[in-house]
């Protein structure tokens, strides 16, 4: 029997809809369901209402202090034992958010600070915001906060700091030769928290706060969307408040690269619903929050008489048209200052929305918005269907894990559930022998999925 097949009906976080609901915490770490299982194999999982709480209360907020608090500490930026600078590799904002994860995680495990310089977020952010680096949307990661001023104001413009001003040449993440095996620092552990997912979810849910500018514009992009319980805030949890799956259609460039679609296939919007059919049936969430690269998605879900009772919410200010393949071709057989080795990459050839940019194809400032208001209001829903060969849509996955304090309920639908791709990893400390499960579907890269 498959894990999606076997999963669908398990226990996960918490006790078997027969159990006692306050027990049933016993899988692995890093496993769940009935049978247990670990997150590499699942794709799906949609365990009983009931079980959606966290197992130990309070541990996902205690580990975010724990890394709040190793961050805000006040070290000598300029030196490369206290500080880890990281330059950002020019590709997806969903995967720029794993590799800022690994320098966050890698400076916690060292004792150290983290940052990034400015102009290592261009592809995402004019110069002009934040210094062109992921301040132009999230708060500074560290004290450490490296950009020069822009005079654009509050977190957004950043901080004049000693790391710039001395002149650090920044080390790579990407460089897989250089990269260390993550594990959970002792600080992290007696919080209560001992799976390498829950601690992983908690470095996104650091990472990823939205300054103030930008926290503004998603509750204004939440009010134009129709989002319930906006007035109470981005996340309020209880039993009124109105649940929603959060739902990631990624066609576009992961549709028209052949050797993806030969690795994780490419899903159409009813299987997608079919999985929401099922949450409704047993969660009773009735409302949808997409988010999707494809115009006639958004048109065929909020057709009435094929998928009745839903309350779909998108954000109204997104030109899907531009991500359609075709719209690539067309710039790209105008395109002439690409030369012989970009357009042989295949990546190049389907369009992928960072090669479009470096080709000099988009607008950043748009795209980048675009793409953290979907990271942002995918992140803020309660259950997910997407595809985690996705980083934005495991980038929203994991920040929604952090902020819930435990796994939600989720499909995978390209046939792979979720897997830490910087590198090796434990599921506890630096003393357990015990290794995150490798998905062994990855070979090298993992061709625009991560």
């Amino acid at each position: 029997m498959g894990s999606e097949q076997r999963l669908e009906h398990g226990h996960g976080n918490r006790g078997s809809e027969e159990s006692d609901p306050r027990e049933g915490c016993g899988c692995p770490r890093g496993q769940v369901g009935s049978p247990c299982a670990g997150l590499a194999s699942t794709t799906r999982f949609l365990p009983p209402s009931h079980a959606l709480a966290p197992c130990n209360p309070g541990a996902a907020d205690r580990a975010l202090d724990v890394i709040t608090r190793a961050m805000a500490a006040t070290v000598p930026c300029d030196d490369p034992k206290q500080a880890e600078l990281h330059h950002l590799p020019f590709t997806g904002v969903g995967a720029i958010m794993m590799y800022v994860a690994y320098g966050v995680g890698l400076a916690l495990q060292k004792g150290r600070t983290f940052s990034v310089p400015d102009r290592s977020m261009l592809g995402w952010a004019p110069a002009s915001c934040g210094g062109g680096s992921p301040r132009c949307y999230l708060e500074p990661f560290s004290s450490c906060s490296i950009g020069k001023a822009t005079g654009t104001g509050g977190a957004a413009g950043g901080a004049t700091g000693a790391l710039g001003a001395a002149g650090r040449k920044p080390s790579g993440p990407e460089d897989k030769k250089t990269r260390r095996e993550l594990w959970l620092t002792p600080a992290v552990v007696a919080s209560g928290v001992d799976s390498f997912f829950a601690y992983h979810s908690q470095i996104m849910r650091y990472t990823w706060r939205l300054n103030t500018r930008w926290a503004a514009q998603a509750e204004t992009v939440k009010r134009n969307a129709g989002w319930p319980n906006a007035a109470e805030g981005n996340f309020t949890t209880g039993s009124t408040r109105t649940k929603i799956i959060a739902m990631h259609v990624r066609h576009g460039d992961a549709c028209a690269a052949k050797r993806r679609t030969q690795m994780y296939g490419c899903p159409q919007l009813a299987h997608y619903m079919h999985v929401a059919f099922q949450m409704r049936a047993r969660y009773g969430a009735a409302t949808i929050y997409l988010a999707t690269d494809d115009p006639k998605v958004e048109t065929d879900i909020r057709d009435n008489t094929t998928y009745p009772g839903w309350t779909i919410l998108s954000n109204p200010d997104v030109n899907r048209e531009w991500y359609q393949p075709s719209a690539w071709h067309k710039y790209g057989r105008n395109h002439k200052g690409a030369g012989a080795k970009h357009r042989s990459d295949p990546q190049f050839q389907a369009g992928f929305v960072e090669k479009r940019l470096r080709a000099g194809d988009g607008d950043p400032e748009r795209l980048g918005a675009e793409a953290v208001m979907d990271i942002e209001l995918l992140s803020g829903c309660d259950m997910f269907i997407g595809t985690l060969s996705s980083t934005l849509g495991r980038t929203a996955f994991e920040v929604m894990a952090g902020r819930l304090g435990y796994v939600p309920p989720f499909a995978s639908l390209d046939r792979h559930g979720w897997f830490y791709a910087q590198g090796k990893c434990r599921e506890g400390g630096n003393e357990t022998k015990v290794s995150c499960p490798k998905p062994t579907w990855i070979s090298g890269k993992t061709h625009g999925g991560a």
